[in-house]
């Protein structure tokens, strides 16, 4: 409500098609085999080969943030071709964005080994987080500064990143029996 009615329509327009380029890349690379790998990870425990589990856990973290370095890279550095159609202003609110392909893998990651050990309070706690850090955002640029497609950009991508810090305590938590754990030699994902 608040960007509803704090941006004309055309900016809200803006902001809405920046932010939907993000889940429609997303969800063609880096969801791609999700579920598919934390089934695995999952039935690796349950058999007692946490090694194996760790080493699916590990590529996957790897291939992930492999993935998303690329596409943020690729959005930041695209920005000026996309600007070349529409105006400098583009460019820069793309820009904004690129982060949120790293923030979004961290999450899935981080998110894949709480589910896998039933944590599912911090997980939805997730949202929680995000809504409120972004409800105290747009209300400082409203109350302090103005609210415009760029601000309402930075308050998403803010508070997609500390909605993500909160998983990293109780993630490292849970990761940490693995640490003691050798992870198994071979290729599981690329197998």
């Amino acid at each position: 409500y608040i960007l509803l009615s704090s941006l004309e329509v055309f900016h809200y327009g803006i902001y809405v098609l920046i932010i939907a380029f993000i889940p429609l890349v997303s969800n063609f690379t880096l969801s791609l085999l999700q579920d598919v790998v934390e089934n695995d990870v999952i039935r690796f425990i349950g058999e007692g080969d946490e090694g194996r589990a760790k080493r699916l856990f590990l590529e996957n973290v790897a291939m992930q943030l492999g993935t998303a370095a690329v596409l943020s890279i690729a959005t930041f550095l695209s920005a000026e071709f996309v600007a070349s159609w529409y105006d400098e202003d583009i460019a820069r609110l793309i820009r904004i964005i690129s982060p949120l392909f790293l923030i979004s893998a961290l999450y899935t990651t981080m998110r894949m080994l709480l589910k896998v050990h039933l944590r599912f309070d911090i997980i939805a706690s997730r949202s929680t987080v995000y809504n409120i850090l972004r409800l105290v955002l747009l209300s400082s640029f409203i109350f302090f500064t103005s609210l415009d497609v760029k601000s309402a950009l930075i308050a998403h991508v803010g508070a997609s990143f500390v909605a993500m810090l909160i998983f990293v305590p109780p993630f490292l938590r849970i990761y940490s029996p693995w640490k003691s754990i050798t992870s198994s030699k071979e290729w599981i994902l690329l197998k």
